[in-house]
């Protein structure tokens, strides 16, 4: 089947607490997740925390210098051992519910007045370790220890980021973490409005004023998606940039499940933003602004945030709203002969990465 006989994923996978249920277990738990830059974890003791779905994680540098990632959870009670998003502990990892004492290395170092009980098995209590990987710079973890790593299978997609950001490799460490309030929407149609440019001319006229869409590209990938143009313009009607300095093209990367990257003409920096899924029509968004200097581009945040941003939240909210519909089961692809990179196969793409994920399981029911 193509993408010219084929329809959108019906609206119940928009809809159905089960099936939200069954993406936890077969997509979030099995995928690998963005959770912070290199840039965050230098010393001994640096962390990152994150909720996947109902798990919380953490990623944490250790004395030997190596990174390792655990479920923030304390094998005693289940409490949370770090609580904030980001951190240094000065030694240990320390529960602050009964003040049992791991290592960063996850072993359990003091049960906390349990000395002598000779049941207690320090080594079964130590942390449960979870997948950790740096990847060209950005730090990922998956909760499938059996995943293959994410250099295996995106290897091509960490490339075409380094061929296409000169700047890389002079990214430093984001001023703080940034996280988005809460969306009236489900992950899918967050992702269903990032993969596509279908909707720009129409949704977002003020963005389309920075590049000739004629010029738009977008190309699909095993497990990712771009889309880029080169051809911007510093005279627009969405904010001024020089043409003559920082990066001149705009480009948005797609990463399964869940992640990503953007970078627009301008001052050099790069969005990353991982979609927390919460509930069937409620997502979080987690990510970081990486920077190369001590500045903003004020002008661009201003647009992004006070205008492109809302927009598409705006967009989001009423889709999942229309998704509830008695009248509404799925739709057509539009193909877009004329323009084929302003249709909907990064769409496409999309919907069937979702397939693939969660039809073994569904035929099992």
């Amino acid at each position: 089947m193509n993408i010219e006989s084929s329809f959108t994923l019906p609206s119940n996978f928009y809809t159905s607490s089960e099936i939200f249920e069954l993406e936890k277990k077969a997509i979030f738990y099995r995928c690998w997740q963005y959770i912070g830059h290199e840039t965050q974890l230098v010393n001994p003791g640096d962390y990152l925390t994150s909720q996947i779905c109902d798990e919380s994680i953490l990623v944490i540098k250790g004395d030997d210098q190596k990174l390792r990632a655990f479920y923030n959870t304390c094998r005693h009670r289940g409490h949370e051992l770090l609580t904030k998003p980001a951190g240094n502990i000065k030694r240990n990892i320390i529960c602050p519910y009964h003040s049992w004492c791991y290592h960063t290395d996850g072993s359990l170092l003091n049960a906390n007045g349990a000395e002598g009980q000779p049941n207690l098995d320090h080594q079964k209590l130590s942390l449960v370790n979870v997948q950790v990987e740096n990847f060209f710079g950005f730090v990922f973890v998956n909760l499938d220890p059996k995943a293959k790593k994410l250099s295996e299978i995106a290897k091509d997609f960490g490339e075409d980021l380094t061929s296409r950001i000169p700047f890389l490799g002079q990214l430093m460490k984001p001023r703080e973490n940034f996280s988005f309030s809460e969306l009236a929407a489900g992950w899918k149609v967050v992702v269903d409005n990032f993969v596509e440019c279908y909707h720009c001319q129409s949704a977002h006229p003020t963005f389309s004023t920075l590049t000739d869409l004629k010029d738009y590209q977008l190309d699909t990938f095993e497990n990712w998606s771009r889309q880029m143009s080169y051809k911007t313009k510093s005279e627009n009607k969405a904010y001024p940039f020089d043409s003559q300095q920082g990066f001149q093209g705009m480009v948005f990367w797609y990463l399964w499940p869940n992640t990503f990257i953007s970078v627009f003409p301008g001052v050099d920096e790069i969005s990353v933003i991982s979609v927390r899924p919460i509930a069937t029509d409620r997502v979080r968004f987690d990510g970081h602004l990486l920077i190369t200097k001590n500045e903003r581009h004020i002008d661009r945040a201003l647009f992004v945030n006070n205008f492109l941003r809302p927009e598409d939240a705006g967009i989001c909210v009423s889709v999942q709203k229309g998704l509830k519909s008695s009248s509404y089961v799925q739709g057509p692809y539009v193909v877009n002969h004329k323009f084929p990179n302003l249709g909907e196969k990064g769409l496409y793409h999309f919907h069937q990465k979702v397939l693939e994920h969660l039809n073994p399981i569904l035929h099992e029911l």
